[in-house]
């Protein structure tokens, strides 16, 4: 799949040899101690190149955690757009997610490995936990209502942790499993921790009992 599959426009080449740069270096560096010289030179574009379409090294690290989390952000629209919670539609939207991030499988590792920039993982759970407030724990979806205040916020914790742990997982063991079966996998622990949490009975919400 290409970028446009996701509704990502192309990048220029400055950009993507920059990108690919910043990855390389991430490998054996901190962001904090790799330079602009450092990123031109594994680049191989020139600092007047660079200049010309970032402001600083932040502005390039900036652009690039916007632009991955624009593909995420455009497959978690469309989710929240869904008229009910199902087994169906969470399987099908973390389908899509987890084809994005195979996608984007490199920045998505070196940004979640331990030289990777706090910004983005911060980012990535910020963006989980809204699209999971609107859609489960707001207005009139499946759990709205059923938890306080308290317990709600530590539920939506515990599953937004879950959610980018399992993929650190998948990214880590080499993404051995489909896209579709670690959609499924999640729906089955991210439902029995509901059930747990007391959300919801599946007899009201027309869902399996899977555990």
């Amino acid at each position: 799949m290409c970028d446009a599959a996701f509704g990502l426009a192309k990048q220029s080449k400055t950009y993507r040899y920059l990108e690919d740069a910043l990855l390389i270096l991430l490998e054996t560096k901190k962001y904090e101690k790799i330079t602009v010289q450092e990123l031109v030179e594994k680049a191989g574009i020139s600092r007047t190149s660079f200049y010309a379409h970032f402001t600083c090294k932040q502005d390039f690290a900036r652009q690039v955690i916007e632009q991955t989390n624009r593909g995420a952000t455009v497959i978690s629209t469309d989710y929240e757009k869904m008229e009910r919670f199902s087994r169906e539609n969470f399987v099908d939207y973390y389908t899509r997610l987890y084809q994005y991030i195979a996608h984007k499988h490199r920045v998505y590792r070196t940004m979640l490995g331990k030289n990777g920039l706090p910004e983005f993982r911060q980012e990535m759970r910020a963006e989980a936990k809204a699209v999971w407030r609107a859609k489960h724990f707001c207005g009139g979806d499946a759990f709205a209502g059923r938890l306080s205040d308290k317990e709600s916020e530590i539920t939506l914790e515990y599953i937004v942790s879950a959610h980018i742990g399992l993929v650190e997982y998948w990214l880590e063991s080499g993404m051995d499993e489909t896209p579709a079966d670690m959609a499924r996998r999640l729906f089955g622990m991210t439902w029995a921790v509901l059930q747990e949490a007391d959300a919801h009975p599946p007899e009201q919400t027309g869902l399996p009992c899977l555990f």
